[in-house]
């Protein structure tokens, strides 16, 4: 405390006494003090209420008061204000219950010097602006504690929890009483897996003060639980106290339900996402036999994956491939999983009729357009209204159909044959052809502006000789639907499926569909497939006549290893453990030879 001046109230009836006490604290040792003298208690009280008293030096022996009631009275009437108690009577007892009763010292007259008072009374008023300001900064600290969203705990050094703010008991149900000098594993939920890890996991973290952002699950008193984030900071060690902590723990409820939410929904989409995959598979599966798409490999993904694109886009759709890939199948497995499956589907082959047949097929004529037409006929491309218009081998079109088909595309109209009256039609066209279009557009061939309106959507069709891993699941498709009825079911004995898989196939699907009618003639009664039952060139393995892709010339042997472990990654969607293991290599040496051929980097290398 500072020297500056003091402002005591005397409370004394002696006037003796009271002379001598104003002397005392006149003194070099003891200056520095304003004294005010009052005789009476409510004479004192009065002055105390009146205006500012840094102190008060109390006398208990009061005309109109004695005793301890006098220093309850003064406490009662002025709590803020510092009292030292000076009084005639050694007492012992009387000291320590005035000290217990509020005051801050207890002197008595004749054995107190001028240095003691002062000190004395310094010593109070300081001790009282000291306890005021703790209380201040508790009540403060209080209110932050009681204003934060989160609960606080304070954990001493041997667990047990030695104070709470409000959020905390709030989050858990529990009273203060319940809560304090209980272990703190009171309130945490054991883990369902692990139960003692994960509570010796949190208690290991509060004491170490290492908490940080830690879910976990506090149990209320109720016995329910409630999502929390944890974290926590160590307290300055005080005395022997042991080391404290201070544990936040954060209500997560809202966000743990919202990535429940999210994960659920998560779910559900991706369960969604499988249903959608299965019954689009189960369509192309189930449905008409003449559009069920048989396969296992690369190849066989691939045109499922076009087929589901294509069956929902309006486009026109190109398929393309040698003679008996299966054109038509693809086209109507798109029609049949696409939004006009319950509309006509109509197939004209281009390649079965001349130009003027042709063009009468396709858009109709008028009754007298030429010789023969006794009467008005539709064409199928009005037929089709609504529906798909499959044109199998469009690059036999002639250029000045290809103009009309185009005009119907584009503009949805046409006219028949003989008449001037334009029809409104609304088809979807999936062209076919084995022909290079490309190649005819340069050629002059075909129109370019109708080959840039068909190549929206287009896919190629590998020949039969480029998915033998297909070939025993088109074979057994084959001779389950066979357009040859005979009584009993029949099966393949295994080296009939595998000459069956070593041939070339020059027609492709077509020419096995052939081949298993042809077998099942042959095999009458017999309940299996036999050798004997297959054609000669298939017996002896003989490969086909089809030209080589490169020029003329054979593969070599790096092209057809290249190709080979294409095929494989293919095969296991680029895994490169899976595709060294199938190629009977090492994962190292495969890596080597795709480094060597200059093969682009799988990203989804495993």
């Amino acid at each position: 405390m500072t020297d500056e001046t003091v402002d005591i109230l005397l409370v004394e009836d002696n006037p003796g006494d009271a002379r001598l006490i104003r002397e005392m604290l006149k003194e070099p040792g003891a200056a520095g003090f304003r004294i005010e003298n009052a005789a009476r208690l409510d004479e004192a009280l009065k002055r105390a209420a009146a205006g500012p008293v840094d102190a008060i030096l109390l006398d208990l022996g009061l005309p109109d008061n004695s005793g301890l009631d006098t220093l309850r009275e003064v406490r009662a009437r002025c709590p803020a204000v510092p009292v030292v108690v000076m009084t005639g009577l050694n007492d012992e007892e009387t000291g320590v219950e005035a000290v217990q009763q509020g005051a801050q010292d207890y002197l008595v007259k004749g054995q107190t010097d001028a240095v003691l008072l002062a000190r004395s009374l310094r010593y109070a008023i300081e001790r009282k602006r000291a306890e005021g300001a703790l209380r201040h900064e508790q009540a403060y600290n209080k209110a932050v504690l009681a204003s934060m969203a989160d609960g606080l705990f304070v954990i001493a050094g041997n667990g047990a929890i030695r104070s709470c703010n409000g959020r905390a008991l709030s989050m858990l149900g529990y009273d203060e009483k319940d809560l304090l000098s209980h272990s703190v594993g009171k309130i945490f939920a054991p883990s369902s897996e692990q139960p003692d890890a994960e509570l010796e996991r949190i208690r290991r973290g509060l004491r170490g003060g290492e908490l940080r952002d830690l879910d976990a699950r506090l149990l209320r008193r109720d016995g329910s639980l409630l999502a929390a984030s944890l974290s926590c900071a160590p307290l300055p060690e005080q005395g022997t106290a042991g080391p404290e902590v201070v544990l936040v723990a954060r209500d997560i409820t809202d966000r743990r339900q919202l990535q429940e939410e999210q994960q659920q929904y998560a779910e559900r989409l991706a369960e969604e996402a499988k249903l959608a995959r299965e019954y689009a598979e189960a369509v192309l599966r189930v449905s008409d036999p003449q559009a069920r798409l048989i396969g296992k490999g690369a190849a066989y993904k691939s045109i499922i994956s076009f087929v589901r694109d294509a069956a929902g886009a309006p486009s026109p759709v190109l398929v393309l491939g040698e003679s008996g890939t299966g054109k038509e199948v693809v086209a109507r497995a798109i029609r049949l999983n696409g939004p006009r499956a319950e509309k006509p589907f109509i197939v004209v082959d281009c390649s079965t009729l001349g130009a003027s047949l042709l063009e009468s097929e396709l858009f109709g004529h008028e009754e007298g357009a030429f010789t023969g037409a006794t009467k008005a006929k539709a064409g199928l491309v009005e037929i089709a209204d609504g529906g798909t218009l499959f044109v199998d081998e469009i690059g036999e079109m002639p250029l000045e159909l290809q103009a009309k088909l185009l005009r119907a595309l584009e503009h949805g109209e046409f006219r028949r044959v003989g008449s001037v009256k334009p029809r409104k039609v609304d088809i979807r066209v999936i062209a076919a052809t084995n022909r290079d279009l490309a190649k005819e557009v340069k050629k002059g061939g075909f129109r370019k502006d109708l080959y840039y309106r068909l190549n929206v959507l287009t896919i190629t069709l590998p020949p039969l000789r480029d998915r033998r891993e297909d070939i025993p699941l088109l074979a057994q498709h084959f001779l389950e639907h066979s357009r040859v009825t005979l009584p009993g079911k029949k099966r393949f004995r295994r080296p009939t499926l595998e000459h069956l898989q070593a041939y070339d196939w020059p027609g492709n699907v077509r020419e096995m569909a052939n081949v298993i009618d042809r077998a099942v003639i042959l095999s009458r009664g017999e309940e299996c497939i036999t050798l004997d039952h297959l054609p000669p060139e298939v017996r002896k393995g003989r490969r086909s006549r089809v030209p080589p892709s490169r020029g003329g010339r054979s593969k070599s042997l790096a092209e057809a290893e290249r190709e080979a472990i294409v095929a494989a990654l293919a095969e296991v969607s680029g895994n490169r453990t899976k595709a060294a293991a199938m190629l009977g290599i090492t994962r190292v040496t495969l890596r080597e030879k795709i480094r060597k051929y200059k093969m682009e980097p799988d990203k989804r290398e495993r």
